[in-house]
């Protein structure tokens, strides 16, 4: 286990407590309407558990320890906190463009973004992350507007 997926682990988990003690405290819903509550509470349910698996992730990399590093394939330390870092960054970002951009932009531009920066960069990679974030977002959507009946930021451009 490195030290920084400890570290963002458990900012995730504590991050996500805030969010479920507020949605706690929201109203509650009604038959057919589920009130404000469940979308927060649903993405801090789901933050703890990836939260914890993050800080208590074994680490399968493995490196030789007579084998000199590359620059460009380093696995050490600095590039994962500068991309963790970075996630940080584009989350907040995130949170901050749903009133602009709407959800379902503001999902997938996001889910995208973090593909694109956490996974492998090639052109063909880009444009799967791009189909996946575009299903997942939309499958978010879809999950939240038109069964659960919530209303949702729709953004400047809906």
């Amino acid at each position: 286990m490195t030290l920084h997926n400890r570290l963002l682990g458990s900012f995730f988990v504590l991050l996500a407590l805030p969010v479920l003690w507020s949605a706690w405290h929201m109203p509650a819903g009604a038959m057919g309407d589920p009130g404000p509550a469940v979308y927060p509470a649903t993405i801090a349910l789901l933050m703890i558990p990836l939260g914890l698996l993050l800080a208590f992730q074994r680490d399968k990399r493995t490196q030789p320890a007579a084998t000199p590093r590359d620059e460009k394939t380093d696995t050490g330390h600095r590039p994962a906190l500068v991309r963790g870092v970075l996630l940080l960054v584009l989350t907040g970002l995130f949170i901050g463009s749903l009133d602009y951009l709407g959800v379902l932009l503001s999902t997938v531009s996001f889910l995208w973004l973090a593909a694109l920066l956490l996974g492998k960069r090639s052109a063909r990679a880009a444009l799967i992350y791009l189909v996946a974030s575009c299903l997942i977002g939309g499958l978010a959507y879809v999950v939240f507007v038109k069964v659960l009946h919530l209303t949702l930021p729709s953004g400047l451009f809906f």
